[in-house]
């Protein structure tokens, strides 16, 4: 007759802190997101490209984003030509500042 004992864990307690952890988790974050999701789920894209693009959510994020000024490649550059050959060419501004290895 042998009797086996079981070994002790290292962690004790791990399995009912787990299993409270993945308990509240559950109850507090994917249940929500889960409901999150099946709203935009249910929603179409013609609707979520109207909130997208309203006047009034664009007004009321506004102060929340700095004002960018856009420019072109031709306008700041000459065109695509120029910039390729300036920056990306052999010995241009890329092989300048990159350094391999660092």
């Amino acid at each position: 007759m042998s009797i086996s004992f079981k070994k002790p864990s290292i962690l004790p307690g791990f399995w009912p802190a787990f299993s409270y952890t993945i308990l509240y988790l559950s109850l507090i974050v994917l249940i929500p997101l889960s409901a999150v999701f099946l709203k935009s789920v249910t929603s179409s894209w013609s609707h979520l490209w109207q909130v997208v693009t309203s006047p009034e959510v664009a007004a009321k994020y506004a102060s929340r984003f700095a004002k960018v000024q856009l420019f072109t490649i031709d306008e700041v550059f000459g065109g695509w030509q120029k910039a390729q050959k300036r920056h990306f060419s052999d010995d241009g501004m890329f092989d300048q500042i990159y350094q391999p290895g660092k």
